[in-house]
């Protein structure tokens, strides 16, 4: 259920979690997302998707994408 401009996405009734997917702001809808390393190693981060961008473009948090990078020259 979203109320006004900015919302919340609920997951659908089968998702045993009970959080949810996404959250809708005046920015855009962010989720949560796995970046999967070489080694399997799942990253969570939250990434801005954008109904606007048409070039596949998404947004992550700098933190996140420093926390990526990280974990690849740590191995």
């Amino acid at each position: 259920m979203i109320n006004g401009a900015e919302g919340t996405i609920r997951q659908a009734p089968d998702y045993e979690s009970g959080e949810p997917d996404g959250k809708i702001t005046r920015q855009g809808i962010y989720f949560e997302i796995d970046l999967i390393t070489s080694d399997n190693e799942l990253i969570p981060v939250d990434a801005l998707f954008d109904t606007g961008f048409t070039s596949g473009i998404l947004g992550i948090h700098v933190q996140d994408v420093e926390a990526v990078l990280l974990a690849i020259y740590r191995y």
